[in-house]
């Protein structure tokens, strides 16, 4: 019984620390409309574009998917690949100047389209940034972004990717679900797959600037910065999160629904 009771307690505190520093939650699977909703308060809600045509199949973005782990059916978000001014992509608000010494983890589900493009679509941006806010490809100066594309999670500064973490071509099967997350710990920089640290990096070069945030592509209108694929459950935490709570994001609902069961439980055990 008693352990019973540590681990209820151990979860919510898990669930509790991992919100006191999230500052942008978008699950996506809001299945109608052009808003993304973001679940901090205050925080910024996603405007999507092309939301009723820019989806797969040509249709709406909001896709009933039967595969999603841990949950089977499930609404999430999907980019169709169209051309650039037609298909989907998300403005969810910006993102910080990224120094030497800011903290921060980025966390959400992916699912790359088997129909995307092997190039440019290996550099193709899921999450992130690329180019200045607004039509055009607007370099900053000196070329600096941030973002996690098919194969690699890119910190780009002074015009190298020499602070990239690569993970490869083949690595991620297209098709197939994937929780990813990076965790910067001041210049350590983690990649996390499905809860398990799997590579590291140093992080040598800081930002100049903050800069927007994008989900599945961006406006600059260059067809290489559209990925095409499915998105779910989008965090942005302001702190380094441990490698025990990255493990406890990729389905908060399971670890709810485990607390709840725990409570059913102890309560059926009081009452005998």
């Amino acid at each position: 019984m008693r352990k019973l009771v540590l681990t209820l307690v151990a979860c919510l505190m898990t669930v509790s620390y991992a919100n006191a520093d999230l500052v942008g939650y978008w699950p996506l699977n809001d299945g109608a409309g052009s808003v993304a909703a973001n679940m901090v308060e205050g925080g910024a809600a996603g405007e999507i574009y092309n939301a009723e045509t820019g989806g797969p199949s040509d249709g709406s973005v909001w896709v009933q998917v039967e595969d999603f782990p841990y949950a089977g059916s499930k609404t999430v978000i999907g980019s169709g690949g169209q051309a650039p001014a037609d298909t989907a992509f998300v403005r969810a608000g910006d993102i910080s100047q990224m120094t030497l010494e800011n903290d921060f983890t980025w966390a959400f589900w992916s699912n790359t389209s088997p129909d995307i493009a092997a190039n440019p679509g290996r550099f193709s941006g899921i999450v992130g940034n690329r180019y200045k806010p607004g039509p055009g490809k607007q370099d900053y100066s000196p070329r600096q972004f941030i973002k996690f594309t098919p194969t690699a999670f890119e910190w780009h500064m002074n015009g190298n990717g020499n602070d990239n973490i690569g993970f490869g071509d083949d690595v991620l099967e297209k098709g197939v679900w994937y929780h990813q997350a990076v965790v910067k710990d001041g210049t350590s920089l983690t990649y996390y797959r499905d809860g398990v640290a799997m590579l590291t990096g140093e992080v040598t070069q800081a930002l100049d600037e903050p800069m927007p945030l994008w989900l599945m592509g961006d406006d600059a209108g260059d067809a290489t910065e559209q990925w095409q694929g499915l998105l779910a459950g989008v965090r942005i935490y302001d702190s380094a999160l441990t490698a025990d709570e990255i493990a406890a994001i990729p389905e908060p609902s399971s670890l709810a629904l485990l607390s709840l069961g725990l409570l059913v439980i102890l309560g059926r055990r009081r009452a005998k």
